[in-house]
């Protein structure tokens, strides 16, 4: 009788723990992180299993509180106030901005394709670049466009900004035109490998800077963005964009950026890393972001939009394979504005 009655025992015990394994198994199926990296930690009811053996009148209940992770999204188009003010730009020339909004992200793929699809299906757009979802493999519409070059990147802000006032009931106005009256919108761009210094053509448009459309960020406000903290205090140009400590410390680039010691040869979903003290995603690492400004001279003064003309446009922020040090907010580059590359892309600034 001991021994049947040790049996049965035996018997409930490897019931209970079944179920407890199917439980956890079912759970740690459902738990998952989203591609953006960020967490929510929320806690399943806990789940009661119970198991009784006939012969032996024995009932055992066991509970389990089981905690997975759900996802909290950055929004891709969502936008920052960058408050207005003066600062030395470079710690070289005294720059005053008025006030601008600022992209959280930069342009993500998903946000790049679906209006770039309405574009050149409904609104007259001629693209010289599809664009691609990130570079490296892995990689979700969540990350950020790459392979389009900086005439792609003014008229999708032209674009971006009629779909816009058609999708959110909005009236704001485009900022790059091909005719000094504002009157035809600049729609079109191409792989020519030459500058084109035609007033109105892609690479010299008419610009309405009064205008409240999207656009692509000056250099001066880039910088600014960049390194913000209150107004009066700035980050350093040796330190990566939100950083503690400069670019020589991994630990603090880490908690920011995506660069070639930590992004594993690829780019990543946009809105991962730590922010800066504006808010924005991104301003160091992942992928380039290519400015309006032409390469060469100082801004200075009020708003300032950089030389008149040039054969190269400047990029900022480093990117996924580059060293911290390239990823520093006083360091840039430049390429022709007909260049594309996997760690080039863009963010919008508007009024």
């Amino acid at each position: 009788m001991k021994k049947r009655r040790l049996f049965y025992l035996c018997s409930v015990i490897a019931i209970v723990a079944t179920a407890l394994f199917m439980n956890c198994s079912e759970s740690a199926f459902k738990s998952a992180v989203d591609d953006t990296g960020k967490t929510a930690t929320t806690t399943i009811a806990p789940t009661t299993t119970t198991s009784t053996s006939t012969s032996t009148s024995t009932s055992i209940t066991t509970s389990t509180s089981i905690t997975t992770t759900t996802t909290t999204v950055v929004d891709p188009a969502s936008m920052v106030d960058v408050p207005g003010g003066s600062f030395s730009f470079q710690n070289s020339s005294n720059v005053t901005l008025s006030p601008f909004k600022m992209g959280k992200c930069e342009v993500t793929y998903g946000l790049w394709n679906e209006v770039k699809n309405w574009a050149t299906t409904s609104g007259g757009y001629t693209f010289a670049n599809d664009g691609q979802m990130g570079y490296g493999g892995d990689n979700t519409s969540s990350d950020p466009v790459t392979y389009v070059n900086w005439r792609d990147c003014i008229v999708w802000c032209n674009a971006y900004t009629e779909y816009y006032n058609l999708t959110n009931d909005s009236d704001l106005t485009p900022v790059y035109w091909t005719d000094s009256g504002f009157t035809i919108l600049l729609k079109k761009s191409t792989n020519t490998e030459s500058v084109n210094t035609t007033p109105g053509s892609e690479d010299n448009p008419y610009v309405n800077w009064s205008a409240d459309g999207f656009r692509l960020p000056t250099e001066a406000e880039w910088e600014y963005a960049a390194r913000y903290q209150d107004g009066s205090s700035w980050t350093p140009l040796d330190y990566l964009s939100g950083a503690t400590a400069d670019y020589n410390d991994a630990t603090a680039c880490a908690e920011v950026a995506w660069y070639r010691g930590n992004s594993g040869s690829k780019t990543h979903s946009v809105g991962i890393k730590k922010p800066n003290l504006l808010g924005i995603y991104d301003m160091s690492g992942n992928v380039w972001e290519w400015n309006w400004d032409w390469y060469g001279g100082t801004p200075s003064g009020t708003d300032p939009a950089g030389p008149d003309s040039g054969s190269l446009r400047l990029i900022c922020g480093g990117g996924w394979n580059y060293n911290a040090s390239n990823c520093r907010v006083g360091y840039r580059l430049s390429y022709y504005p007909w260049f594309s590359s996997n760690n080039i892309g863009f963010r919008l600034v508007r009024r």
